[in-house]
């Protein structure tokens, strides 16, 4: 089981539509934008699940490691 802590980092798939509306838009039609879409700054996770996220790579860990 995965602990939560303050330096748990997740990602989008726990801010359903919770982005700032332009950059939500450019970024559905699939266009470059100069930034990330931004969250809005009210935002609070709404898919409690960890699960949701894609696995992640522990940091340190060497690009050899990761492929095997």
């Amino acid at each position: 089981m995965t602990s939560v802590t303050a330096n748990t980092k997740i990602c989008s798939a726990h801010f359903k539509e919770d982005y700032d509306e332009g950059d939500a838009r450019m970024v559905s039609l699939g266009l470059k934008t100069k930034r990330l879409a931004k969250l809005i700054p009210t935002t609070v996770p709404s898919a409690q699940h960890l699960s949701a996220c894609p696995a992640t790579t522990p940091r340190g860990t060497k690009k050899a490691e990761m492929l095997r």
